[in-house]
Protein backbone atom coordinates (compact mmCIF):
# COMPACT_ATOMS: atom_id res chain seq x y z
CA UNK A 1 0.00 0.00 0.00
CA UNK A 2 1.28 3.47 -0.88
CA UNK A 3 0.52 5.00 2.50
CA UNK A 4 2.39 2.28 4.40
CA UNK A 5 5.58 2.99 2.45
CA UNK A 6 5.33 6.75 2.97
CA UNK A 7 4.61 6.47 6.66
CA UNK A 8 7.86 4.62 7.13
CA UNK A 9 9.88 6.82 4.76
CA UNK A 10 13.14 8.42 5.80
CA UNK A 11 12.53 11.60 7.85
CA UNK A 12 12.70 14.88 5.91
CA UNK A 13 15.79 16.06 7.73
CA UNK A 14 17.97 13.44 6.04
CA UNK A 15 16.57 13.35 2.50
CA UNK A 16 18.90 14.46 -0.29
CA UNK A 17 18.02 17.72 -2.00
CA UNK A 18 17.84 16.01 -5.41
CA UNK A 19 14.42 14.62 -4.42
CA UNK A 20 12.92 18.13 -4.39
CA UNK A 21 13.80 18.89 -8.01
CA UNK A 22 11.74 15.94 -9.24
CA UNK A 23 8.36 17.18 -7.97
CA UNK A 24 5.74 19.69 -9.08
CA UNK A 25 4.46 22.74 -7.21
CA UNK A 26 1.93 21.84 -4.54
CA UNK A 27 -1.34 23.62 -3.76
CA UNK A 28 -0.07 24.92 -0.36
CA UNK A 29 3.12 26.24 -1.98
CA UNK A 30 1.10 28.09 -4.61
CA UNK A 31 -1.06 29.58 -1.82
CA UNK A 32 2.05 30.73 0.06
CA UNK A 33 3.30 32.45 -3.10
CA UNK A 34 -0.10 34.14 -3.54
CA UNK A 35 -0.03 35.33 0.08
CA UNK A 36 3.31 37.05 -0.61
CA UNK A 37 5.45 34.86 1.62
CA UNK A 38 9.16 34.97 0.78
CA UNK A 39 11.06 34.38 4.04
CA UNK A 40 10.16 30.70 4.51
CA UNK A 41 8.95 29.99 0.97
CA UNK A 42 11.78 27.53 0.14
CA UNK A 43 11.01 25.60 3.34
CA UNK A 44 7.28 25.52 2.55
CA UNK A 45 8.11 24.18 -0.89
CA UNK A 46 10.52 21.58 0.51
CA UNK A 47 8.11 20.41 3.20
CA UNK A 48 5.04 20.17 0.97
CA UNK A 49 6.92 18.33 -1.77
CA UNK A 50 8.27 15.83 0.76
CA UNK A 51 4.94 15.25 2.48
CA UNK A 52 2.77 15.16 -0.65
CA UNK A 53 5.07 13.24 -3.01
CA UNK A 54 3.01 14.30 -6.06
CA UNK A 55 -0.10 12.59 -4.67
CA UNK A 56 -3.51 14.12 -5.39
CA UNK A 57 -4.44 16.61 -2.69
CA UNK A 58 -6.49 19.63 -1.75
CA UNK A 59 -5.78 22.14 0.98
CA UNK A 60 -7.14 24.95 3.12
CA UNK A 61 -4.29 27.40 3.67
CA UNK A 62 -4.12 30.28 6.13
CA UNK A 63 -1.65 33.11 6.51
CA UNK A 64 -1.68 36.42 8.35
CA UNK A 65 -3.47 39.05 6.25
CA UNK A 66 -1.26 42.01 7.24
CA UNK A 67 2.20 40.46 7.77
CA UNK A 68 2.21 37.12 5.93
CA UNK A 69 5.97 37.07 5.54
CA UNK A 70 6.60 37.55 9.27
CA UNK A 71 3.99 35.11 10.61
CA UNK A 72 3.11 31.44 10.56
CA UNK A 73 1.79 29.79 7.38
CA UNK A 74 -0.67 26.97 8.13
CA UNK A 75 -2.07 24.35 5.80
CA UNK A 76 -4.68 21.62 6.29
CA UNK A 77 -4.43 19.06 3.50
CA UNK A 78 -6.47 16.07 2.43
CA UNK A 79 -4.12 13.71 0.61
CA UNK A 80 -5.43 10.92 -1.60
CA UNK A 81 -3.58 7.61 -1.77
CA UNK A 82 -4.70 4.67 -3.90
CA UNK A 83 -6.08 2.94 -0.81
CA UNK A 84 -7.11 5.77 1.60
CA UNK A 85 -7.18 9.49 2.32
CA UNK A 86 -5.22 11.14 5.10
CA UNK A 87 -5.34 14.49 6.86
CA UNK A 88 -2.14 16.49 7.03
CA UNK A 89 -1.66 19.62 9.07
CA UNK A 90 1.52 21.60 8.83
CA UNK A 91 2.91 24.96 9.83
CA UNK A 92 6.07 26.79 8.80
CA UNK A 93 7.14 30.03 10.37
CA UNK A 94 10.14 32.31 10.74
CA UNK A 95 11.57 32.05 14.25
CA UNK A 96 13.62 34.31 16.50
CA UNK A 97 16.88 32.85 15.22
CA UNK A 98 16.12 34.31 11.77
CA UNK A 99 15.59 30.83 10.37
CA UNK A 100 12.41 28.86 9.71
CA UNK A 101 10.81 26.12 11.79
CA UNK A 102 8.01 23.78 10.90
CA UNK A 103 5.94 20.81 11.93
CA UNK A 104 3.67 18.42 10.13
CA UNK A 105 1.21 15.79 11.32
CA UNK A 106 -0.35 13.19 9.04
CA UNK A 107 -3.32 11.28 10.44
CA UNK A 108 -5.16 8.24 9.13
CA UNK A 109 -7.33 5.34 10.21
CA UNK A 110 -5.81 1.91 9.68
CA UNK A 111 -8.14 -1.08 9.69
CA UNK A 112 -5.85 -3.13 11.91
CA UNK A 113 -5.39 -3.19 15.66
CA UNK A 114 -2.71 -0.84 17.01
CA UNK A 115 -0.85 -3.78 18.54
CA UNK A 116 -0.69 -5.50 15.14
CA UNK A 117 0.58 -2.31 13.47
CA UNK A 118 3.15 -1.92 16.24
CA UNK A 119 4.56 -5.39 15.61
CA UNK A 120 4.21 -5.63 11.81
CA UNK A 121 4.62 -2.10 10.45
CA UNK A 122 6.39 -0.06 13.12
CA UNK A 123 8.81 -2.63 14.56
CA UNK A 124 11.76 -0.28 13.85
CA UNK A 125 10.30 2.36 16.17
CA UNK A 126 11.00 2.29 19.90
CA UNK A 127 8.29 2.69 22.50
CA UNK A 128 8.34 6.29 23.74
CA UNK A 129 5.55 6.16 26.32
CA UNK A 130 1.85 6.40 27.03
CA UNK A 131 -0.07 9.50 26.03
CA UNK A 132 -3.31 8.34 27.71
CA UNK A 133 -4.44 5.03 29.17
CA UNK A 134 -5.13 3.73 25.63
CA UNK A 135 -2.84 5.80 23.37
CA UNK A 136 0.91 5.43 23.07
CA UNK A 137 3.80 7.06 21.25
CA UNK A 138 6.60 5.50 19.23
CA UNK A 139 9.84 7.18 18.20
CA UNK A 140 12.20 6.55 15.29
CA UNK A 141 15.66 5.33 16.19
CA UNK A 142 17.16 8.79 15.48
CA UNK A 143 14.41 10.56 17.46
CA UNK A 144 13.32 12.76 14.53
CA UNK A 145 9.94 11.16 13.92
CA UNK A 146 7.09 10.19 16.26
CA UNK A 147 4.05 8.01 15.72
CA UNK A 148 0.96 8.14 17.94
CA UNK A 149 -1.41 5.16 17.99
CA UNK A 150 -4.92 5.22 19.44
CA UNK A 151 -7.32 2.26 19.21
CA UNK A 152 -10.66 2.88 17.47
CA UNK A 153 -13.84 0.83 16.93
CA UNK A 154 -13.32 -1.35 19.98
CA UNK A 155 -9.69 -1.96 19.06
CA UNK A 156 -10.21 -3.32 15.54
CA UNK A 157 -8.87 -0.11 13.92
CA UNK A 158 -6.11 2.31 14.84
CA UNK A 159 -5.87 6.08 14.55
CA UNK A 160 -2.24 6.79 13.57
CA UNK A 161 -0.57 10.19 13.48
CA UNK A 162 2.91 10.72 12.09
CA UNK A 163 4.63 13.82 13.52
CA UNK A 164 7.90 15.50 12.67
CA UNK A 165 9.25 18.83 13.96
CA UNK A 166 11.78 20.55 11.70
CA UNK A 167 14.36 23.24 12.33
CA UNK A 168 15.53 24.39 8.91
CA UNK A 169 19.08 25.69 8.44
Amino acid sequence: MDFYRLLLAIPLTVLPTSVWAQTQETVPYKSAVNYGITTCLPQIKQLTEFVLKNEAHGSHDISHSVSPDQRMFSSFIVKSYSDMNTHISFVVSPDQSGKCSGEYNETSIWHQACTVLREEMFYDFKYYGSVTSTSFALESQDGNLNLYLTPQSGGSSCLVTRREVLYFN
